[in-house]
């Protein structure tokens, strides 16, 4: 997972995960922060848009829940089509279902 994080910067002042001061965080806003511009504002606000808001490290092991957000996007499409396929599969079965009624 972390060679897909690489693309990572922070929204405040752009320092790449490389090169930042860790962990990065992801806001509940959607911001990324490292912790030198997280450190300069007032806890729990987002650097970003100044929102009063929660934020989760982005660090290994990423937490279940933020897993989606950083997955390749091959991935993610390939695990649209076969979502999609299941799907139609379903709706095949159900309409020759009918027909046969």
């Amino acid at each position: 997972m972390a060679s897909e994080m690489n693309w990572i910067t922070c929204n405040k002042c752009f320092a790449p995960l490389y090169r930042g001061k860790r962990p990065y965080v992801i806001t509940q806003c959607g911001h990324i922060s490292c912790q030198n511009c997280l450190q300069q504002v007032e806890q729990p606000q987002c650097p970003q848009c100044q929102r009063g808001t929660m934020s989760l490290a982005l660090e290994e092991p990423l937490k279940p829940r933020l897993i989606p957000y950083f997955q390749p996007l091959g991935e993610i499409l390939e695990m649209q089509s076969k979502v999609n396929m299941f799907w139609n599969n379903q709706m095949k079965i159900l309409m020759h279902h009918f027909t046969e009624l």
